[in-house]
């Protein structure tokens, strides 16, 4: 392969420079290197829907392509939690009607079937952050524990 080469192109004032090789763009994080950030993690589905979390093609912040995790499947970038968290998650929120985001209001399941539906998803990955926290905190006071009694 020939030498990547940095090339002057105001794309944005953040980042005026534009990566070729050859005449192919060059990409900030490739689907490969994505594809591996999201293989060190699994297993993990989408924190909304349960969905996969694969690489999604996208631009940054400087207009630059990229790739990113994400789930086509409610298509929202997303890092992905592992299966337990989205289920327990999805557990409260549904039957237990835990609300994270107590200032949307709820659609009627009926008669807005669609915007029911996001209102969940989003729901969903709201609480999936607060139960990876409570786990993550569960596990530190246990090894804590186990600690004070040796």
């Amino acid at each position: 392969m020939g030498q990547a080469t940095l090339i002057p192109f105001t794309l944005s004032k953040v980042c005026p420079y534009f990566y070729l090789e050859g005449n192919i763009m060059k990409f900030m994080i490739t689907k490969k290197e994505c594809q591996a950030i999201i293989n060190k993690r699994m297993p993990i589905v989408c924190s909304g829907c349960g969905g996969e979390i694969e690489p999604i093609q996208t631009v940054d912040n400087a207009d630059s392509p990229t790739h990113w995790s994400g789930c086509k499947k409610c298509m929202c970038f997303d890092s992905g939690v592992k299966p337990i968290i989205y289920k327990i998650a999805k557990k409260l929120v549904e039957e237990r009607y835990f609300i994270y985001y107590g200032h949307l209001e709820k659609p009627d399941k009926n008669k807005q079937s669609e915007e029911y539906k996001r209102w969940i998803t989003s729901q969903v990955r709201g609480t999936a952050g607060i139960v990876e926290q409570i786990l993550n905190l569960n596990k530190e006071l246990s090894n804590t524990e186990r600690e004070k009694k040796i």
